[in-house]
């Protein structure tokens, strides 16, 4: 997602930090137990919330980060199942990356989250 305009990124991390509070399936992390899939619902879960600074980079590498980031694997023991990553061009041009894993929701979800 294309940002065009200045952005607070206080205000854009304390953003992520509430709909993941709001979400408890956003907290969720997964385990076995007894040889049975297991859902772990935490209280509180770290964003994974990333800023990089892409001011020097060219398109076409650009475009590879993100298809590089977007193609990190999961572990669903561990890891949230919702990563948002800026990449900050310059401070009126930013590309937002949303990936969440499909163990989370489906695309109509993820239209919402979008909106």
């Amino acid at each position: 997602m294309q940002i065009s305009s200045e952005l607070d990124l206080r205000a854009w991390h304390r953003a992520w930090l509430h709909i993941v509070e709001r979400h408890p399936i956003l907290r969720t992390t997964y385990t076995q137990h007894q040889d049975q899939p297991v859902q772990v619902v935490h209280p509180y879960q770290e964003v994974d919330v990333k800023v990089t600074d892409a001011s020097s980079w060219n398109l076409d590498y650009l475009k590879k980060q993100i298809l590089a980031e977007a193609d990190r694997p999961y572990n669903l023991e561990t890891d949230p199942v919702l990563r948002v990553h800026l990449f900050t061009r310059s401070p009126e041009e930013h590309i937002q990356l949303l990936a969440m894993h499909h163990i989370a929701g489906d695309m109509w979800s993820f239209d919402i989250l979008l909106n």
